[in-house]
């Protein structure tokens, strides 16, 4: 999907200035409007973690320090905070690029701080041509999201359009990863459950970094985990996943030490 303006021509057009590189907020001169990228697969619920706890790789970035910059301005009253919808080439990638954004609406955003954590809650949506002219609180309509417009089908595409991504990954060693799943033997080693059986035979677990490769966390069996689907998910994009990681990490130096003491 292509659009018709640079993301950066679409932002000015909202009378927001963003600078080039790696950047994904912007302010007005007069500090009245802040816009902000919200990628499309973490908004969860109508609810977007725009400031996580800890410090992960992409806060050190440009475009990180600017949006810490920018949140205390949204956070102040009587100022407008517009969520520009993203999608990502590559999820995983580390800082992201957009293969496109939603350029027919804007997201009406209400931030609100919960610890150290900034979330941006979406309270609705409005037209571009609307927000250019500065009249955002009077023309929000609701947010026509897939969780609240069943009605409406989609047809989706019997041809998905291929997109051209490119990125970093990290080369994980294939050893640690075997090590971990022979000790989780098939149980999630957090929450204890039995993964599924596989057509091998073999119970399905999977692998987790406690401190991210992408924030320089090391790739050893001291930092990685055995998981359930359930306990990965909620370790990378939980609310508590802070807390939830440091669980993880405290259970697996108790499980290395006992089979320390016993080899």
């Amino acid at each position: 999907m292509k659009n018709t303006f640079s993301f950066t021509k679409f932002v000015e057009s909202l009378g927001c200035h963003l600078k080039i590189g790696f950047h994904w907020s912007a302010v007005s001169p007069d500090n009245k409007i802040v816009v902000v990228t919200i990628w499309d697969d973490q908004l969860n619920n109508e609810e977007y973690v725009l400031i996580p706890e800890g410090s992960p790789k992409w806060m050190s970035f440009a475009g990180g320090k600017e949006l810490r910059k920018h949140v205390p301005i949204a956070l102040s009253e009587g100022v407008e905070t517009l969520g520009i919808l993203c999608h990502a080439e590559d999820p995983n990638a580390i800082p992201r690029r957009r293969a496109y954004y939603d350029e027919k609406s804007l997201l009406v955003l209400r931030l609100e701080k919960r610890g150290d954590q900034v979330i941006a809650l979406v309270t609705g949506e409005i037209t571009p041509e609307i927000a250019a002219k500065g009249s955002v609180f009077n023309h929000v309509s609701q947010r026509k999201s897939a969780i609240n417009d069943l009605e409406t089908i989609p047809e989706g595409t019997k041809i998905p359009e291929r997109l051209k991504t490119e990125g970093h990954a990290f080369m994980r060693n294939r050893m640690v990863r075997d090590y971990v799943i022979r000790r989780a033997n098939g149980k999630c080693e957090y929450c204890g459950v039995l993964g599924f059986l596989m057509q091998n035979n073999r119970r399905y677990i999977e692998v987790h970094h406690i401190i991210g490769l992408g924030n320089n966390g090391p790739d050893t069996i001291n930092n990685v985990v055995g998981l359930c689907p359930s306990h990965h998910r909620e370790a990378h994009f939980g609310l508590a996943a802070g807390e939830l990681n440091q669980h993880m990490q405290a259970k697996v130096n108790a499980i290395n030490l006992v089979l320390r003491s016993i080899s």
